[in-house]
């Protein structure tokens, strides 16, 4: 049930515009020596503006790869190295207002701890929870609902796998879309 005094609107001011994306990324683990090995870039149309598996200079622990199944034969076959991928993102991210992530502290913590591995500067961006949004809109008292929890709720269906970085972005902008209407 939405909560009376939210604005639930606050996705659908951010749908279908140019100067919003949604990213996610998938990692080595947690903590301050894990790094971004999938980056995956959504517009709010849900154009792939980015799907790039990333070369890590730490192992993969096994309960990450568990989760997000990108094990070190897929790195071998489709990795690069993180700052050739960063190259890439900063043109994307030109222009952007706002940057979504299901679980933002994480995704931007990790995005940072690889830029800064690399000695990249983190660019300057507004990032929002969408996590976080999603339980305020539908007042949740549990701010951490998983996304699959949310794509179940919402009945958001996305033919890309759970756990990939595209994937993730798809399901954030299906659960964006439900709780707006659009």
């Amino acid at each position: 049930m939405a909560n009376p005094n939210y604005d639930t609107h606050g996705f659908g001011t951010f749908v279908d515009r140019t100067d919003v994306l949604i990213l996610d990324v998938e990692t080595t683990g947690f903590g301050n020596k894990a790094e971004v090995i999938q980056l995956g870039v959504i517009d709010t149309r849900g154009n792939i503006r980015m799907d790039c598996i990333c070369i890590p200079e730490e192992p993969i622990w096994p309960m990450a790869q568990e989760v997000h199944r990108i094990d070190a034969e897929r790195i071998k076959s489709e990795g690069r190295p993180f700052p050739e991928v960063y190259v890439e993102l900063i043109p994307i991210l030109e222009g952007v207002k706002i940057v979504w992530a299901w679980n933002m502290p994480f995704d931007r913590n990790m995005l940072h701890q690889s830029c800064e591995r690399h000695g990249l500067s983190m660019p300057d961006l507004q990032w929002r929870c969408a996590m976080k949004e999603y339980a305020s809109i539908r007042g949740s008292g549990n701010p951490g609902v998983k996304l699959e929890t949310a794509t179940d709720m919402e009945g958001v269906e996305v033919h890309t796998p759970a756990h990939s970085a595209v994937g993730d972005c798809e399901r954030v902008l299906g659960v964006m879309r439900a709780c707006t209407g659009s």
